[in-house]
Formats: C-alpha cells, structure tokens, sequence
C-alpha cells in the first residue's frame, strides 16, 4: 500500500503503483497473444482482438459456407463472421488510442509498425511541406508559410489552433455503409449509426445526435465511476482492516498459543495431582484390605490348626482300650471341643466387600468438559471441505456480495437546452448584480465560427498559490433525517464559452421535482489570503440536469453550488465548483481531458 496526493490535494491510500500500471496496461493487450492493441477489433460481445489473431484464428476456424466460427478468449461466446477479405467487424477506437499513447510515454516502437500512421501534410500549398497547425475553425492542415498567409487577417483571431493531425474519415464511416458517415446513436441498441443506418434497422428505435449522445454517455459513466468510488472506498477499508488483520494475526496466534500452553499446562498439573491422590488412595485402600485379609487368614489358620490337632487327640483318644484311660479325658475333650468351635469366625460382610468398587471416576464428564474448552475439529475440517467445493472467487464462507446502490434506476431523463437568465426574472429570486446583465439566449447549435467553447474543468488546475475559500452568506446545510429527501448531486462538467458558461449535474436516484442553483463571484483576495465573494444569482424550479448562463464577465471567477428539491424537501447542497473565463480567445482550449483526468482521481 502507498500514499499519494491527487491534484485536488487529497490524501489517497492505494495499492502498489506497478500493480495498477500492470491491470491498466492488461486493458491495452490482446487477451490471446498478450501484445499491445495496434488495431483492436470489437467482437458482437464488445470483448477485443487484435487484426492478427482474428486473422489467425480465420485461417485454423471452422468455415460453414460463407462463414467462420470464432470462440471469444474471454467469454468463451461462439460468434458466426462473414469470411471476407475484410475484418467486418468494428475498431475499438478507445483502446486504440490509448494504446498508442501508453507506447510512447514508455518508449516502446510498435506503434511505429501501425500503417494507420501516416505523417501529416500541408493541405493548402503544392509543395506538400510538412503541416505543424491545424485550425479546428477551418479544418485544415497548415504549414508554417501557409498558416500566416491565410490566418494574418483581424477575421481568423477567432480560429483555434491544435497541433497538426490528420483527421481518419474512414474510421467514422458505417460498417454496413461505407460510403456513409456515423451521425446519431442509438439510445435502445447503444450503437453509433448513420442516417441509412436509422432509416432501415433503427427506424422504430429512439435515436439522437451525438453531442447530446456523449453529454448523456458521460453523465451516466460519471454515475457509473461515481457509486464505484463508494465500492473501491468500502473495498480499501475492508483490505486495510484484513491487512491489520494478517500483520496482527501472527501477535495474536502467539498469544493464544502462549495462553492455551499455559492452560494445559496448568491443567496437567492439576490431572497429575489428582492421579497421585488417586493412585495414593488406591494404594492405601490396598494396604489396609491386604493387612485385615491377613489378619483374618491368620487368625482363622490358627484356630483351625488348633482345631485340626484337637480333633486328632480326640480321635486317638476312642481308639483306646481302657475305659478308665477313656473316660478321664473324654469329657474334657467335649468341653474343649465345645468352646473351640465358637471361636472359629467367618469373614464379616466388610472384609468380604470391594472397596474398589466404591471409587469410580467419571472421566467421562471431564472428557466432555475438555472437549468443550476448544472448538470441534470436525466443523472446521467440514468448512475446509466446503472451501474447495467452491471457486476462490465465490466462496461463501470467504467472501460476501457488497450491496451497492444504484444511481440511475431505469429511467430516461430528458437533456435539453437550459433557458437563459432572461426567463427567470418573473421568479423574483435574482440579485441586483444578476438583473443589472443583460440576458441572450444563444442558437440552439453553435455552429458561427466566431463563437469560441471551452470544456474545463477547475478541479483539475493547480492554483499557483493556495487559496484559502470563505463562502459569504452561504446557507449551511442542515442535516437531512428523511430519507426520501433527495441525495447531494455532483456537478461533473462545464462548458465555458467567452461571456457564459453551461454546468451539467448527475441526478440523485431519489424522486427529484426540480433544481436550485446558486451562484457567486469572486470579488478579490482579503487579508489572510481569504476570497471574498458575492452572490451573482440564484436559479430555482430548473427540470433539467444542465443550466447556461449569459453575460459572465471575462477574467473573473464564478463558484456554482447546486441541489435537488422534491415533496419531502430540499436535498443537501453539492460541492462548491469553480468556473474561470478567460481573458482573451488566446487562452481558450478544447479539451476533454480535465474531465476525464477528475474522474480518474
């Protein structure tokens, strides 16, 4: 992960430059061969391939009549092609371009095998010298005689100069018409088509010209960049909390393993305890059963023994002869008899009892109660098993879908020309500066050529010097607790023309019944380096997502704040935007790419 700072000055927390130059650049490669697009070529599923593989892949495909099979590298879709001379197939001119562009800015040569570039002449002198301008006014190439021969006059002050190139009117001809040019596009099928084009295949489908095509394209794919802004902020903050999470995981498993150690070890000490006490207590219990045992074997051996010889002299003793020998011992030999037998004892029912018996450990409880200190193995052998089942991309038990909401929810916003200042007096909510200018409402197609356009966008300038903004008179926002209030909108472009401007806005998904806009003028830098301005105007009931406004003063800066308003009230107010007119038509340019340069950071 690194950190950088974007031209706005905001801090921004990213991964690895090479890594994203890598994903970038695999945009720019032919997914078969891997190579840099020199003429990308869009397959009816928009994925791309290179001249040479489509070519190659006509020559090993399987042709059925007049026409071929080819497998798309990245859907695997099967797509039937006329075999012909031709590619009939549409030039991805995006990707061309920009590969082109990521070629030189890292030296590399292949751009230079591209036949498509050609140098590029004077279209004015027979000499054909090589151009260096080319006025955008008249649309042709000049060299440096040429261009102060015809462009020394007061009249061609208005004309604006680029940098020579030769404009490729093949490459916006009609596929299925090759003599005709693409004009409008189709908003049903999303297709640039031309005249025959809409009046054959597209008659019944709702098409429009394409300056109004590209402002509406790109306010939708500013939405589109916009919510996946809010994705890749949630996405940077899930990593950066796995990350925390992978570093400490280490620290933690330490801990834990240092814990559970210190635990079984505890807890053997005390098992070995009790199994001392135990086997202690067995062995006693043993001691004392063996010596009352004993004590009775003894004892009985002993009376029994007695018993044994006293029966043996009395047996001897009938065996004799003589009654007098006889009856002098016989009645003391009953007596003893007698009295001997009493004192032969049985075992007593305590000697005779197991006292082993009464000592029955229940180790089945505590196998239970030290089965419960640790999770079961089985339900996490069982969640690995599940793991493999699926693939890294989308498995459940990793990973979850991110719900994101969706900006523009499947309904067509009409574009149309905003009205001027003029037709919003009768709503009384113009300042003094506003009423003082005189209002005009331009042609709806600004096509004369002393009329001069500018695309700028102020987000992308580097102030010289850092301003510190204080908004006079500005209405703080106020939180906003209804959800069906409308959401902030985002001013994403501004054409800036020599005394007006015209500012576009996305539109928040919520239900929106009109537009407020506010506007100020800077009036000069006070102490502290602070910027004072004063309210310029402030525009409300506006239906449609842009505004044009007349009569700016040349070399002044404007500040323009916009919100939504519908049943439940008014939405949050969007970002201030800053808007600079020119002094003098020297400073105008035509250029795109401050737009998409803002998108991009």
């Amino acid at each position: 992960m690194s950190r950088f700072r974007t031209r706005n000055n905001a801090s921004v927390i990213t991964p690895e430059r090479n890594v994203s130059s890598h994903a970038f650049r695999d945009q720019l490669a032919c997914p078969l061969c891997k190579q840099l697009f020199l003429q990308p070529f869009m397959l009816p599923c928009n994925h791309c391939i290179c001249e040479k593989c489509i070519t190659k892949s006509k020559t090993n495909a399987e042709v059925t009549e007049n026409f071929y099979i080819i497998i798309c590298p990245v859907c695997s879709k099967a797509h039937c092609l006329l075999y012909a001379n031709k590619i009939q197939l549409r030039k991805n001119y995006l990707r061309a371009k920009l590969a082109k562009k990521y070629m030189r800015r890292h030296g590399l040569l292949r751009w230079r095998f591209d036949h498509s570039e050609r140098p590029v002449y004077c279209e004015t002198c027979r000499e054909r010298r090589v151009a260096t301008k080319r006025c955008r006014t008249c649309g042709i190439n000049y060299c440096n005689e040429c261009l102060h021969l015809n462009h020394s006059k007061n009249g061609a002050q208005d004309h604006i100069f680029t940098k020579a190139h030769q404009e490729d009117h093949e490459q916006w001809l009609c596929l299925l018409h090759s003599n005709s040019k693409l004009s409008e596009y189709c908003l049903d099928d999303h297709e640039l088509i031309c005249g025959f084009c809409k009046n054959s295949l597209h008659n019944d489908h709702e098409t429009v010209p394409l300056s109004v095509a590209c402002s509406r394209e790109a306010a939708s794919l500013f939405d589109t960049i916009a919510k996946f802004r809010k994705v890749r902020q949630g996405a940077d903050n899930d990593l950066m909390e796995v990350i925390l999470l992978k570093n400490n995981f280490k620290t933690y498993k330490d801990t834990k393993r240092k814990e559970i150690r210190n635990g079984f070890l505890k807890l053997r000490m005390v098992l070995h305890e009790q199994e001392k006490d135990m086997i202690e207590l067995l062995e006693n219990i043993e001691l004392k059963k063996q010596k009352e045992i004993s004590e009775y074997i003894n004892y009985t051996s002993s009376q029994l023994s007695y018993m044994d010889g006293l029966i043996q002299y009395s047996k001897e003793a009938l065996k004799e002869e003589s009654q007098v020998i006889f009856l002098q011992s016989a009645h003391c030999l009953v007596k003893e008899i007698e009295n001997a037998v009493p004192s032969v004892f049985q075992p007593s029912p305590h000697l005779r009892e197991d006292p082993l018996k009464k000592i029955q450990p229940n180790f089945d409880d505590l196998f239970s109660i030290l089965q419960g200190l640790v999770p079961s193995l089985s339900g996490i052998k069982q969640s690995e098993s599940k793991a493999e089942k699926y693939a890294y991309t989308c498995n459940p038990e990793i990973m979850v879908p991110r719900h994101v909401s969706t900006t523009h929810e499947s309904k067509q916003e009409t574009l149309f020309r905003s009205p001027s200042l003029n037709s919003l007096f009768d709503l009384g909510v113009l300042s003094k500066d506003t009423v003082r200018r005189q209002s005009s409402t331009p042609p709806h197609h600004s096509t004369q050529s002393n009329e001069v356009c500018a695309y700028r966008d102020t987000a992308c300038e580097t102030p010289r010097k850092e301003k510190k903004y204080q908004i006079v008179n500005f209405s703080s926002p106020e939180p906003i607790d209804n959800e069906s209030v409308p959401g902030p909108v985002v001013i994403y472009q501004t054409v800036v023309y020599l005394k007006s401007a015209k500012i576009y806005w996305t539109c928040p998904r919520e239900d929106v019944d009109f537009f407020e806009v506010e506007f100020y003028e800077v009036a000069g830098i006070g102490p502290d380096n602070i910027v004072q301005t004063k309210l310029a105007g402030q525009l409300s009931k506006i239906q449609q997502q842009n505004l044009e406004i007349h009569n700016l003063d040349p070399n002044t800066e404007y500040l323009f704040k916009v919100r939504a308003v519908n049943a439940s009230g008014q939405g949050e107010w969007s970002e201030i935007y800053k808007v600079l007119h020119p002094k003098s038509l020297a400073e105008v340019t035509f250029s795109f790419s401050c737009l998409a340069e803002n998108i991009h950071t």
